[in-house]
C-alpha cells in the first residue's frame, strides 16, 4: 500500500538515528497519527534497519499500556518502511524540567506511570535501553489530570535472554550519555536493569535540574557513571521524604546488582515507600552528605496523602509528607526516653551536645523571617513589592507567571489538601523554588477579591478568564 492512499504528510516533527517522524492525518479515521519513516540514507537502507523498525513495530503493538505509545498501522511502499502511531500533543519531561525542577507531587505522577510504562514493557521482553527525558511525553486529559507516555523505542530489543549494547557508526555509542548505564560503556550484558538506571537518571534530573554525572568531555561523563560519585539528592531536595531519595538513588547504583531486580520490584518498592511499608536502604556509592538531613513535619513541598497510607506513609492527593508523632519521637528517643546511640558508639552527651546545636540553628532560622517581616502580611513576605503594586495579568500570562495548571479544576484538585473546595495561602503557593513560591504569595491578594484569605472557585474562574 502507496503511504498516499490513506494518510496525508502534513509537516517533520522531529528526526533520529534511525527514522524521521512527521505529523499526518489518517484519511479513512480521520484523525491526526504520526508518522515514522526510516531515515533515506545508505545505512539506514541495510536490511537491519528495516528489521529494527519491524521489530519496534511489532514490539509496541502488541503492548497493551496507557503509558506507552500506541502503533495503528504499519506498511511499506516504494520509499521503504513506515509505522502509524498515535499523535501525542503535549511537552516532553525535558522542555518541563528546563523551567523548573517537579514538585514532589507531580513528582509522584511521573514516577508512577513511567514504571507502569516499563513494567509493561519489560512483561513482553522489550528493553528500551535510551530512556532519557526527550522519550517520556506529558500531555493533560480533559479532566485537567497528567498523563505520562513513553515514546522512541528505536533503540529498543525484543529478546529474552539479556543482549549487550550495540555500537553505532562511527564507533559512538547509542543512546545519550548522560542517562546510559554503566553496563552501556562497558559493552556488557543489558537487562530490565540497565533501564531502571537510566530512569533513576531521569528522576534526579527531574528533581535538581542537574545532571547527576556532567563534565566537559565525554571521558569525565562516562568516569561519573563508572565510579557512581554525585551529590546526595537529600541535599538538592530536603523539603521531600527522604525515603523518596533514597529509591531514587537506589535504582542509580552503579552495580546492577544493587538496583531493583525489576521493574516491578521497583513499582513496589516505590508503592511501599508511599504507604510506610518500606525504608530504602542508604544508596551504596553515592558521595556522603556534608551535612546532616532533616525534614520539618510542615515543609510546603513534602505531605502526601495517600488514602489508606499507613500512618506516617506519604499522601498522594496533598503532595506533603506526614510524619505521626509516635515516628518522630521514636526517630530521636529510645523507649527510656534518652537519646539512641549511633552505630559507632558515640557518647550521648555528643547527641545531647548535636541536638542543642542544631534547635539554636533551627530558632535562628525560624525568628529571623518573622522579625524581618513584622508588620507585613503574611501573604507578601519575602516579597519586596506590596500587593497594591501588582497588576492581575490577564489568564493566560497569570497561568504562565506562576506556572499553575491549565485548568481551575486541575488547579483545586492538586492543591487543596484538607479537601474544603478552597485554597489557602500555603495551599496556593506550592512552588519547587523559593522565587515562584514568592511570587505566587504576592498575586493571592489580587485573586482573593473578598479578602477572607481564601481562594474560591468564582475567585479563581474570575483570574483564569481575566483580560487584564
Amino acid at each position: 500500500m502507496e503511504i498516499q492512499e490513506r494518510y496525508e504528510i502534513r509537516r517533520k516533527l522531529g528526526q533520529g538515528g534511525v527514522g524521521a517522524v512527521y505529523e499526518g492525518y489518517d484519511k479513512q479515521l480521520k484523525r491526526k497519527v504520526a508518522i515514522k519513516r526510516l531515515v533515506a540514507s545508505d545505512s539506514n537502507d541495510s536490511k537491519d534497519s528495516v528489521e529494527e523498525l519491524l521489530r519496534e513495530c511489532h514490539s509496541l503493538s502488541a503492548l497493551n499500556s496507557p503509558n506507552i505509545v500506541s502503533v495503528y498501522d504499519f506498511g511499506k511502499d516504494g520509499d521503504g518502511p513506515f509505522v502509524v502511531m498515535e499523535l501525542l500533543e503535549g511537552e516532553t519531561l525535558e522542555e518541563i524540567i528546563v523551567r523548573a525542577p517537579f514538585t514532589e507531587q507531580d513528582f509522584l505522577i511521573i514516577a508512577e506511570q513511567s514504571l507502569e510504562g516499563i513494567v509493561a514493557a519489560h512483561a513482553a521482553h522489550l528493553q528500551h535501553r535510551d530512556l532519557k527525558p526527550e522519550n517520556f511525553m506529558v500531555t493533560w486529559l480533559p479532566s485537567g489530570r497528567m498523563q505520562l507516555k513513553l515514546l522512541d523505542f528505536g533503540l529498543a530489543k525484543f529478546s529474552i535472554e539479556p543482549s549487550k549494547q550495540a555500537i553505532a557508526h562511527e564507533n559512538s555509542l547509542f543512546g545519550s550519555i548522560y542517562f546510559m548505564a554503566p553496563e552501556q560503556f562497558e559493552q556488557l550484558e543489558l537487562d530490565a536493569r540497565t533501564d531502571l538506571y537510566a530512569l533513576g537518571v531521569v528522576f534526579y534530573y527531574a528533581l535538581t535540574g542537574q545532571y547527576p554525572f556532567d563534565g566537559d568531555s565525554v571521558a569525565l561523563v562516562m568516569a561519573g557513571h563508572l565510579t557512581g560519585k554525585y551529590k546526595d539528592l537529600r541535599e538538592f531536595r530536603p523539603d521531600m521524604h527522604p525515603g523518596l531519595c533514597k529509591w531514587v538513588m537506589n535504582l542509580m547504583s552503579c552495580r546492577a546488582t544493587d538496583r531493583p531486580d525489576s521493574a516491578q520490584t521497583a513499582l513496589d518498592q516505590f508503592m511501599g515507600v508511599l504507604n510506610g511499608t518500606y525504608d530504602p536502604p542508604e544508596p551504596s556509592t553515592v558521595s556522603p552528605l556534608s551535612q546532616p538531613i532533616t525534614v520539618k513535619a510542615d515543609a510546603p513541598t513534602s505531605r502526601l496523602r495517600i488514602p489508606g497510607a499507613a500512618p506516617g506513609g506519604l499522601a498522594q492527593d496533598t503532595g506533603r509528607v506526614e510524619h505521626s508523632a509516635q515516628e518522630q519521637h521514636n526517630n530521636t528517643w529510645d523507649s527510656l526516653g534518652e537519646p539512641r546511640k549511633g552505630k559507632d558508639g558515640i557518647p550521648k552527651w555528643v547527641w545531647f551536645a548535636i541536638s542543642g546545636i542544631i534547635a539554636v540553628l533551627l530558632l535562628g532560622v525560624v525568628i529571623s523571617p518573622i522579625s524581618g517581616n513584622s508588620g507585613n502580611d503574611s501573604s507578601t513576605a519575602g516579597s519586596d513589592d506590596s500587593p497594591e503594586e501588582l497588576k492581575l495579568p490577564s489568564g493566560k500570562e497569570l497561568i504562565k507567571v506562576l506556572r499553575l495548571p491549565d485548568s481551575v479544576a486541575a488547579l483545586v484538585q492538586r492543591r487543596d489538601k484538607n479537601n474544603d473546595g478552597q485554597l489557602t495561602i500555603d495551599e496556593f503557593a506550592y512552588a519547587p523554588t523559593k522565587e515562584l513560591l514568592k511570587r505566587l504569595r504576592k498575586y493571592f491578594p489580587l485573586i482573593d477579591v473578598d479578602d477572607d484569605g481564601l481562594l474560591s472557585p468564582p475567585e479563581l474562574n474570575r483570574a483564569y478568564f481575566s483580560k487584564g
